[in-house]
This record gives C-alpha cells, structure tokens and sequence, in this order.
C-alpha cells in the first residue's frame, strides 16, 4: 500500500475522532488483534498521577484495537502529538479475516512506567469511543475497569489508595464467578454459545492434575477433556471472571443434561504469580472411559483459545491429530 502507513492503536486512538484531532485523518478503521503483547495502564504519559496504556511482550496474551490506514503526514502529527515518551515499533496484527499483516504501534518507554497507576474516567471514556470494533467481553472489561475509578471517585476515606483499591476490586469480584476451562471452553466462542458472559480472560495454569480425553460426553465414540490429580503434571487454560448466572447457563449443557460433569473448586495460578480460587468441571466416574480418543472438531474448538496457553501446551494438544 504505497504511501499508506497500517497503524494499531491501543488507547485512546481507539476513537476516531481523537485521531483526526491528533491530525491523523485515515482511509480506512477495522478491528484487529495484537497476539503476543498483554495491555497494562501504568504509562505515565501526562504526570497527573493517571496511567495510560502502553503494551508488553508476553506470548500468553492478546491486545484487541483499531487497525488504521493512514497517510505518512498523519503518522508524523501523531508522533508530534504523542510525544518523546513514547516510541514507535512494528508488530504483526491478525485482521478479522484472519490475514496478519504489519503495522507501527506505540509503546511507552520504560522509565516512564510507574507501578499502581490507574486510567482516569476520561482515558476510559475516550477508548471506549471505539468499542464499535472491540469484542464485548473486552469493551465489558474496559467499563468494569470504570466503575472501579468512579467507585474510588465517589468514596470519601482516609484509607490509602492502595487499599481502598484492593477493597472495591473484592467487592467486585464477589458479584462475580470466576472459571477456569481447560477444554472447549478455552474457546471465547464457545463460552458465548454456552451463555456465559465473560468480562475478562487470561491465561492460567492448574497444578498437580493432568489432562486426558476420557470423557464419554456425547455416546459418539469420541473422548471429551477430562482433568485428574496427578502430582508434577500442570493443565493450562484460560480463566474467565463472569457476570453472575453464567455458570448456571454452563450447567445446562456439563451437568443438567446428562449428569456428566459436576463442579469442583480448584486453585489455579495466574500469569502474575497470583493463586484466585476458580469453578472447573470434572467428569462423573461412571462416565470415564479409557481408550478414548478426541475429535478433530473437538481439538479445533480447543485450540481456538491457543492465544493464551503456551505454545509448547498446544503443539502437546495438536499431538492428539496425529495419535488418531
């Protein structure tokens, strides 16, 4: 694309019009998906005690934003309007249509990170200008990270900000239910056909089970993901924190139907080191069947989630292609 610049924004370029007030006018605006990279809020861009974005490598995460087509005049007035505290990069973005295709970005330098920083309501409101392209658990995201800064706004406490932070997050949570799917339901598809209404999903890892395709689920002579204890072994999988009566729509189909799988609690460990209690499912005895083997639609559907497990975690799962 002679004389054209692909730009991936993450912040509040989101929004159209903030781009043609920055003197970026474009030609075209889609969604796009930045694998590799996860989005933190802790890039002091303004020094007004307020965090911006700024994107990190990380091979388990992903950063949903705007794919835009821009001349080289527009990439210039957004350099002079980002400023010298940032830096321009190149990063490979997947487009809707599953193309991946080259794009310049913007990163915060690092001396300009700051640990504890939060996005003002403002920040918040201008990246969700361009929710229009965004998938809805990630613009769910974005809103529930408002109402955290308008609940910290609106209380009047001598408590420490690090603290009355941690105080609303847990009031938050416990209006939520957090599950861990280690199978199909590493599929943000899937969790949306089964009802579930996601507002954030993130890698997380399972220690002292194993997994194994030795559930008889569906009587199609298929085996269907199973977890079991098994000391030294780790299942990897994406933990979701849902809209609460989203584990009752997931029991329709693992419990009420059939009675296959029941609930278990299980403590999983984020990417950050951090251990959250989470809901699973686990196959019922009587239903367990040595000598299964999975389907390839079944492997598909797993590894639809394969953004955020491990790479080598999924070429383990992809070896089950090749064993049928």
């Amino acid at each position: 694309m002679e004389g054209k610049v692909m730009y991936f924004a993450h912040g509040s370029n989101l929004s159209p019009r903030l781009m043609v007030e920055r003197g970026a006018e474009f030609y075209s605006r889609e969604g796009a998906v930045l694998p590799g990279f996860r989005l933190e809020f802790n890039f002091s861009w303004k020094d007004d005690g307020y965090g911006n974005t700024t994107i990190v490598q990380d091979e388990d995460s992903v950063v949903y934003g705007a794919l835009y087509s821009c001349d080289e005049q527009g990439i210039a007035n957004m350099d002079e309007a980002e400023g010298e505290k940032l830096r321009r990069i190149n990063v490979h973005v997947k487009k809707e249509s599953g193309e991946m295709i080259l794009a310049t970005t913007y990163q915060g330098k690092e001396e300009f990170t700051k640990t504890g920083l939060r996005p003002s309501e403002t920040y918040l409101n201008e990246m969700l200008e361009g929710e229009d392209i965004l998938p809805e658990g990630y613009a769910d995201y974005l809103k529930t990270l408002k109402k955290e800064v308008t609940q910290i706004k609106q209380v009047k406490t001598s408590l420490t900000r690090k603290v009355l932070t941690s105080k609303l997050y847990a009031n938050l949570m416990d209006e939520k239910e957090i599950y861990f799917g280690f199978a199909s339901s590493l599929s943000e598809r899937k969790m949306a056909e089964r009802g579930a209404k996601f507002l954030s999903r993130e890698s997380a890892v399972l220690r002292g089970f194993r997994l194994e395709f030795s559930t008889n689920w569906k009587d199609d002579g298929y085996g269907y993901a199973n977890i079991v204890p098994e000391e030294g072994s780790v299942v990897h999988g994406a933990l979701y924190v849902c809209e609460r009566g989203s584990m009752s729509s997931m029991d329709r189909e693992h419990v009420i139907e059939g009675n296959h799988f029941r609930r278990a609690t299980v403590t999983v460990e984020k990417k950050n080191g951090e251990l959250v209690k989470a809901t699973t499912y686990i196959a019922n005895d009587e239903f367990v069947q040595q000598g299964l083997s999975p389907s390839e639609v079944y492997l598909n559907e797993i590894l639809e989630g394969e953004d955020i497990i491990p790479k080598e975690y999924a070429e383990f799962i992809r070896s089950f292609f090749q064993s049928k």
